[in-house]
């Protein structure tokens, strides 16, 4: 049990979660803003300027903010990249018109699997996986 643990420990640090929310809001914007101007080619340039900007958040937060060594943050990086070109509403393939699902069906594999592999093989000292697992040790001594 110990080892599954673990393994989420080192999942729940993949992406971190203020990037998840800074792409989906911004998204969101996004699409709000490019169904009022009714223009296609202002959503993908937004798509791709916040997907810029996510990718620069994750990269420099992950190894200023939680201390992940430039590898580590990479990782997180690729992962994030994955994610949200699978994405068919707010993605940025979405914002150029792609619409096939089988496109979207293996990009989502290929993201699945990718945050399924790497945290099963990459095992990084990264403080957030060390806090959590310190913290879950703590407690369980207290009980």
């Amino acid at each position: 049990m110990e080892a599954l643990t673990s393994y989420f420990d080192r999942l729940r640090t993949l992406i971190p979660s203020r990037t998840l929310g800074l792409f989906l809001i911004g998204g969101t914007i996004a699409q709000t803003i490019a169904i009022v101007a009714k223009s296609g080619t202002g959503l993908a340039v937004m798509s791709f300027i916040i997907l810029g900007v996510c990718i620069l958040f994750n990269f420099l937060g992950g190894m200023l903010t939680d201390k992940k060594p430039w590898h580590a943050a990479l990782i997180s990086t690729g992962a994030l990249i994955l994610l949200s070109i699978s994405q068919p509403a707010y993605g940025p393939l979405g914002a150029l018109g792609v619409k096939n699902p089988w496109v979207y069906g293996s990009l989502a594999f290929i993201a699945a699997a990718y945050a399924v592999i790497i945290p099963t093989f990459y095992r990084g000292n990264e403080p957030a996986v060390q806090a959590a697992q310190a913290a879950r040790n703590h407690m369980r001594a207290m009980a």
